[in-house]
């Protein structure tokens, strides 16, 4: 009698731990619950000796009292860590980690298909693939978020908080704060986003598509439903160029090699004849 299912653990960033097995019932493991969910498959398992990535993939159906669309599309599982693995469930393991281990790594890519959700999970291995060195750019090479220690600049002190006054829809709302710099913000110039401070969509961030006024519309849908009295703060971002870093102030730190500040050769300079 065939005794072995898959059984996978996800520890979200805030250290919330699902548990769910291809078995057809509920499972104990080290006092998590790994719930049955027949429709559970991990795919694509390919262990190497070398030190390629091992990447692969689990997709299941999406319970909505397990694991929500909004929660999904609000980042809760960004950057989860998850381990698949085979149990026998007639003689379960102490651990997790003590049955035979197909795979660990942490979310990456995330999509969605109809009633179906596709986790891509990224082994550790993946890092080695990752540029480490800084590459030269035209533009600044540091986060456009303003959370790089290179940039030196506090970002809250451009920020502008304010609770909600009115909600216009899931994708736009009206605070008690006004843009007066509405170029820092707006998608069409890098853009910024949404810390929500209180209220249902507490600790998430939300990109921002455009500032009018005192109105801010997202560019992507929150997990929950804002309503009037929550509080948010609107961060900027920097579009890299030596115009923004100038109205932040910082061009002392500035990252990158322009006309007026730093100065880098192009290609026709360095193919260039003397004359």
């Amino acid at each position: 009698m065939q005794t072995l299912c898959y059984c996978v653990k996800i520890t979200t960033r805030d250290d919330i731990s699902l548990g769910f097995t291809s078995h057809d019932q509920n499972l104990v493991i080290n006092a998590l619950t790994y719930q049955a969910n027949t429709a559970l498959d991990p795919t694509a398992f390919t262990k190497r000796l070398d030190l390629s990535p091992d990447n692969f993939e689990v997709k299941s159906f999406i319970d909505s009292e397990v694991i929500s669309v909004k929660d999904i599309r609000g980042g809760l599982y960004q950057g989860a860590t998850v381990t698949a693995a085979i149990v026998d469930f007639i003689d379960l393991p102490a651990t997790i980690d003590d049955a035979i281990i197909l795979a660990k790594g942490q979310v990456g890519e995330i999509s969605l298909d109809d009633a179906t959700f596709f986790f891509e999970i990224r082994s550790k291995e993946d890092k080695l693939n990752q540029a480490v060195n800084q590459s030269i750019s035209p533009l600044c090479r540091w986060t456009k978020r303003l959370d790089d220690d290179r940039c030196g600049l506090d970002k809250t002190f451009f920020a502008v908080t304010g609770t909600i006054t009115a909600v216009t829809s899931q994708f736009q709302f009206t605070i008690s704060a006004s843009f007066d710099e509405p170029q820092w913000f707006n998608q069409s110039s890098a853009g910024g986003y949404v810390q929500v401070i209180s209220g249902a969509n507490q600790y998430f961030r939300l990109d921002i598509d455009f500032v009018s006024g005192n109105t801010i519309g997202l560019k992507n849908t929150p997990p929950y439903d804002f309503e009037v009295g929550d509080e948010v703060m609107a961060i900027p971002a920097c579009d890299g160029t030596w115009t923004r870093c100038a109205e932040f102030a910082n061009t002392d730190n500035i990252g990158g090699f322009f006309t007026g500040g730093n100065w880098m050769p192009t290609s026709s300079d360095l193919n260039a004849y003397p004359t």
